[in-house]
């Protein structure tokens, strides 16, 4: 805690009043950080589904993905990408699969 030292050199504690304010921003910030929590929660990002064309048809594998997707294939993974790798089809889903626009 945070002591003052007074004029004749003993230490006062913090006012109640300093106390309770810290009180309030601390308790005003939780509630702003589980809100924005729980809004991100209901509203995720979208998630694009595998496209519905030849070169993508029967994919079950994370493996068949490299093909293209590696650094050194055809359409590589931007570097926004979020995840690499091995973890493609835990997001990307089959369009018409439960699950394959949101995550």
């Amino acid at each position: 805690m945070n002591h003052r030292t007074n004029e004749n050199g003993t230490q006062s504690q913090p006012s109640k009043a300093k106390k309770l304010g810290i009180t309030v921003v601390f308790v005003l910030f939780v509630g702003f950080v589980v809100v924005l929590l729980g809004y991100f929660a209901e509203h995720p990002r979208p998630t694009p589904p595998l496209p519905s064309d030849e070169q993508h048809a029967g994919l079950n594998d994370w493996k068949s993905c490299q093909d293209c997707h590696s650094d050194q294939g055809v359409s590589p993974l931007p570097e926004t990408h979020p995840l690499k790798k091995d973890l493609c089809l835990r997001c990307h889903l089959p369009q018409g699969s439960d699950g394959g626009t949101d995550r």
